[in-house]
């Protein structure tokens, strides 16, 4: 500890150096970028976000409906094809510049990033939730949450329901031959009868049998058709418009004002710091590696090889140098710089 303090207090001017440099360096960063103005929408989650499976509407029920609707849309901010729809209705590209532009690829790749991670949902109640999007261009931050919002009515809605329209399918083939089992039973079951004249179910073990097996063959066709009838009523209320997964509380607008920069100083401030503090760092590492200064016995013991008889806590000068000088060169330069 006594040798770092040392190593701070003789280079203190360059460690503190080091500290404001990247503190005002990241504060200048952050006053010279454009002002931003946020676009911000309201909505009201009117139930959980769910998505129709074997089992009905499946939704997180330890959730709130709007937290759920949050999550929702924040991992289809993460999708190509979400963020390449929401800025075919925007001027987003325009922001750009023209190298990026002129790359299609370039182009899609600096979408998905400026929307995945500005986009910003968040709940703000059980049911109330926010879209905030900044933008140097108020007109863009406006047009982007705008079309984030009918996006995700649109997108949400056909995600939720397209498991069900899979099963709707999956169950149809079943039903078809569900039908043609329960109708080929029933035909072997009313030729036996045919064959058999007075046979009853109660006296033929026979007919009993192949009657059962017409029945449950009939039992399955019915209960595959009652699945498909309720999946389909379930899509028919998902998804009405607005009315579906939320109603708009407060329309896309944008501030007047562009957002204070006091949380951009903060942030910057924050990261400048801590680089200051790495580098100081490393430096003070590198100046106890080089520092061949003598503080204890145990360092002069490692120096000179020999026995230490006596030790005094205080040496003037003069003698220091009567006593290093003729058997150790060295160890007087070294004395006289720790004085």
């Amino acid at each position: 500890m006594r040798r770092t303090l040392e190593l701070i207090f003789r280079h203190g001017v360059i460690i503190a150096a080091l500290l404001i440099i990247p503190i005002v360096t990241a504060l200048a960063f952050v006053w010279a970028q454009p002002r931003q103005y946020e676009g911000t929408a309201t909505l009201w989650a009117l139930q959980r976000y769910s998505v129709i499976g074997a089992t009905g509407p499946e939704a997180d029920l330890n959730s709130t409906p709007a937290s759920t609707q949050v999550t929702a849309l924040t991992e289809l901010l993460q999708a190509h094809s979400f963020d390449l729809a929401v800025a075919k209705q925007t001027d987003l590209a325009s922001t750009f510049d023209a190298a990026t532009r002129a790359d299609p690829r370039k182009l899609n790749d600096a979408i998905e990033h400026e929307l995945s991670t500005k986009v910003i949902p968040t709940a703000v109640g059980y049911n109330l939730f926010q879209i905030t999007y900044d933008n140097k261009s108020p007109k863009i931050a406006q047009q982007v949450v705008a079309a984030v919002v009918g996006e995700f009515e649109a997108q949400a809605t056909s995600f939720s329901i397209a498991e069900a329209k899979q099963l709707i399918q999956a169950y149809q083939g079943q039903l078809l031959q569900a039908k043609q089992a329960a109708s080929e039973a029933t035909r072997v079951a009313a030729n036996y009868a045919a064959s058999h004249p007075g046979a009853q179910a109660f006296t033929d073990p026979a007919y009993s049998q192949l009657l059962q097996q017409a029945q449950a063959a009939q039992t399955n066709a019915d209960a595959l058709q009652a699945n498909i009838n309720q999946l389909q009523s379930q899509l028919a209320t998902v998804g009405n418009g607005t009315g579906g997964l939320y109603s708009i509380v407060d329309a896309p607008n944008v501030d007047s004002k562009p957002v204070s920069r006091a949380k951009g100083f903060l942030l910057g401030g924050g990261i400048g710091l801590a680089v200051g503090l790495l580098v100081t760092t490393l430096l003070l590492v590198a100046l106890m590696r080089r520092d061949r200064s003598i503080y204890s016995s145990e360092d002069l013991r490692r120096l000179i090889q020999l026995p230490i008889t006596l030790e005094l806590t205080e040496l003037p000068s003069d003698v220091a140098a009567a006593v290093a000088a003729p058997a150790q060169p060295a160890l007087l330069e070294r004395i006289q710089a720790r004085r």
